[in-house]
């Protein structure tokens, strides 16, 4: 009986000290009383250095990047680039007639530009990717590029459908006209009222600082810069 009593308290003892084991396992620590000794009766100190992450140079990070972040990075690298040529350009071209305070908002202005087109650039490439379209109800086709370029070219066809309309209405109206194609549109189309000539001045003589052409602006600069690139191929038509 003794001998089993014993055997009991020692199987005991042996899973309570596996117990300790395991749980000084988890906390990375031995039981204080079990830990190894010194010749001067100090525990032993086991020092486990942690092995420090490798820096990744940016290539290496630009590689390991999301595809879609990789995307936003670079159209933003490429915004930042273009803006300040656009700004270097231009402070070139008007830097005899520039004062400190038309150069200041000037810089500030296009600064403006940029950091919103910067902070835009995200979400712009979650509509074009169509990750956007993941949270919409099942049955709705997942947008793309595609569908993107589709709208863009609908809004064309019927922009210049419309325009052909007016001028044959405005000819139908008026049998007495005399004049091109080309005066035609700009008769029946562009009128003085509108906005159009504005964008024609800006795209001819950019953005000036007197005379009544000033007061422009308002009026954003991709339309005139498109204007421009058109330009190479019409010739001041």
């Amino acid at each position: 009986m003794e001998n089993r009593s014993g055997e009991a308290n020692n199987t005991q003892n042996s899973a309570e000290n596996a117990f300790d084991y395991a749980a000084a396992d988890i906390t990375n620590e031995l039981p204080r009383s079990d830990m190894p000794r010194d010749p001067a009766g100090e525990p032993f100190q086991s020092h486990f250095e942690e092995e420090k992450p490798k820096k990744l140079s940016f290539f290496n990070k630009f590689r390991r990047m999301n595809p879609q972040n990789r995307a936003v990075l670079f159209v933003r690298i490429f915004i930042v680039i273009a803006f300040s040529a656009l700004f270097a350009v231009y402070y070139a071209e008007n830097s005899a007639k520039f004062e400190i305070d038309s150069l200041a908002v000037s810089a500030v202005s296009l600064a403006v530009f940029a950091a919103v087109f910067i902070a835009a650039v995200p979400q712009i490439i979650k509509v074009l990717s169509g990750d956007d379209a993941q949270l919409a109800p099942s049955g709705i086709e997942k947008a793309n590029g595609k569908t993107f370029l589709k709208i863009v070219l609908a809004a064309f066809v019927l922009r210049a459908a419309l325009t052909i309309f007016g001028m044959i209405v405005f000819y139908c109206l008026n049998p007495n006209f005399q004049g091109s194609l080309l005066d035609l549109w700009q008769t029946a189309w562009t009128k003085v009222n509108t906005d159009a000539p504005h964008y024609c001045n800006i795209a001819e003589n950019w953005y000036v600082s007197t005379g009544e052409d000033r007061l422009l602006i308002v009026f954003f600069p991709m339309l005139p810069l498109l204007m421009r690139a058109l330009n190479l191929l019409t010739h001041n038509s």
